[in-house]
């Protein structure tokens, strides 16, 4: 990391996770120096009173439109009238995720969804108490 505009002013990250990490002294005190020499140059405490070590960062992300992927599902099925049995005879799943970065990861989670969805719907039991 470098400070833009000021030449020999830059940090490994390394360096900056190593003095933020609360347990860093189960290094050894000859690694806990020579990260805070990387950091931060100078005498005295590490840390100001009431300070504590530590890495954090926070950030939200809300687009003014949200976005859904669309998809369809549709199954032709068979019953046995006398048992209520099911046989799936054809299951089909059309999906626009829009570009997909990694096509395989998305085509896992569409699997899974409809084994999630088809176990749900048809083979587990549900039970329910006069609280709900």
């Amino acid at each position: 990391m470098r400070v833009r505009g000021v030449p020999g002013r830059a940090l490994l990250l390394g360096a900056i996770a190593s003095v933020a990490n609360p347990i860093r002294y189960a290094y050894g005190k000859a690694a806990t120096s020579q990260a805070l020499k990387l950091v931060k140059p100078r005498t005295g405490a590490v840390l100001n009173e009431g300070q504590e070590p530590g890495l954090e960062a926070r950030a939200f992300f809300a687009p003014e439109l949200a976005t859904f992927a669309n998809g369809c599902h549709a199954a032709v099925v068979e019953v046995d009238l006398e048992t209520g049995a099911l046989r799936f005879l054809r299951y089909a799943v059309v999906h626009d995720c829009g570009v997909l970065v990694n096509p395989a990861i998305v085509e896992g989670q569409i699997q899974g969804g409809v084994a999630q969805g088809l176990g749900g719907s048809f083979f587990e039991r549900l039970v329910y108490d006069e609280q709900g």
